[in-house]
């Protein structure tokens, strides 16, 4: 992307980021909280930490002046301050809690709430701040108003969620402090005021551009990962059955070796003449029975990091972890009778009414494995053995577990 295109992107996204980079609603609403809980992680140290800093600085200050340099001028200003924090780091807390809740009409209702809660602080700190110095007529250089309150307006104004609902309340807030400060100027020092209107009139803007480059980086690192996702899709998984591929395979075989407590069900089965149902019901039924079979493995063993295979072809290959031998005869049962209850209708000249499988399986202890593509290959021979018997036969260690 050339220069041109990236500071355009800046200058009027969120907007031209959505539509360059063809993101889905789904997208859009991903990005959205992802980059609000970051933003809440990082507004949420920052106000805890500004909320010390201000409370140890006022404590030091009267302790070194005996109390007497503390008028109500500090005290108001320390009011104000303390309770915009502790309101900012409330407001942050229910913006995370509206994050994770599941359901998307409490989501965006408690950050809805988040957001013109955040308004109501800030609206509340600056004016009276800006009372705050209006009333010590501009005396000191440097106004009551402090780093704290662009933490408070940097949480509002980068508000991702409801960005129009930001921009107005932004602008409510902004036009409410110009028109205070024009007020107060026709009695007071406009060096002061000017600071307020300084601030109502940039913020904003550098507001949005902060959001904007947030969230630019935000989508092209949510691309990214979507990029890396397919990637690894693609080069660890089978495309028509969705199972690993034997890339895969090489990865979970070092993490086993490094697990040396428990026994590992190896098993590998085949589909029973299937070459004879190609040749029937053409590749494209094929198809169809190698997906089928492999989503009834997955629904027998319901886990998110089942170690199921596509290992060649009509081979798949299956590895649990297991207590005992008789529990391994129980899984192994569990494939063979999980395929044979889908009812797929045999190609002629099959032994069985419905496409069955063989199932060969080892069953060893970790740690007396030394080397797995041995163990693989005693599965397959298994396998074989299985289908010599007659198919629709599991194996397990050479012996035969149905009858």
């Amino acid at each position: 992307m050339k220069l041109k295109d990236v500071s355009s992107l800046i200058l009027f996204s969120p907007y031209l980021t959505i539509k360059h980079s063809h993101l889905s609603e789904e997208d859009v609403k991903n990005i959205k909280y992802s980059l609000l809980h970051k933003i809440c992680i990082t507004c949420l140290v920052s106000a805890v930490l500004l909320l010390l800093i201000n409370l140890v600085s006022f404590f030091i200050m009267g302790f070194e002046t005996n109390w007497k340099q503390i008028d109500v001028y500090g005290v108001t200003s320390l009011i104000g301050q303390v309770v915009s924090i502790i309101g900012t780091i409330v407001v942050i807390v229910l913006s995370l809690i509206s994050i994770t809740n599941k359901a998307d009409l409490i989501k965006n209702r408690l950050a809805h709430t988040a957001n013109v809660a955040m308004f109501l602080i800030m609206m509340a700190y600056m004016f009276l701040s800006l009372h705050a110095d209006v009333e010590q007529g501009f005396l000191s250089v440097t106004p009551t108003l402090s780093p704290s309150i662009a933490l408070i307006s940097f949480f509002l104004l980068i508000q991702p969620v409801f960005w129009i609902e930001a921009i107005v309340l932004d602008g409510v807030l902004s036009l409410g402090l110009i028109g205070v400060s024009i007020f107060y100027a026709n009695q007071y020092d406009m060096r002061g005021l000017m600071y307020y209107i300084l601030v109502a009139v940039f913020l904003p803007i550098a507001s949005y551009m902060i959001i904007s480059i947030l969230f630019y980086a935000e989508t092209q690192r949510y691309c990214e990962e979507l990029r890396n996702e397919a990637l690894h899709n693609t080069a660890y998984y089978d495309e028509l059955t969705l199972c690993k591929n034997r890339y895969a395979l090489k990865e979970n075989i070092e993490k086993w070796k490094s697990d040396e407590e428990s026994n590992l069900l190896v098993m590998m089965f085949d589909i029973d003449d299937f070459k004879l149902y190609n040749d029937q019901y053409s590749h494209i039924g094929g198809d169809y029975c190698l997906k089928a079979i492999a989503d009834s493995v997955r629904k027998t063993f319901p886990s998110p990091t089942l170690n199921f295979y596509r290992y060649g072809g009509e081979e798949f290959l299956l590895c649990l972890e297991v207590d005992r031998k008789e529990e391994a005869i129980v899984m192994i049962e569990k494939v063979r009778l999980a395929v044979a209850k889908l009812n797929i209708p045999a190609p002629k000249g099959a032994p069985c009414e419905y496409v069955t499988i063989s199932v060969g399986g080892v069953l060893a202890n970790v740690n007396d494995i030394n080397d797995f593509n041995e163990i693989i290959k005693d599965a397959d021979q298994y396998l074989y053995e299985a289908k010599r018997k007659g198919k629709n036969i599991s194996v397990l260690n050479g012996l035969v577990v149905n009858k």
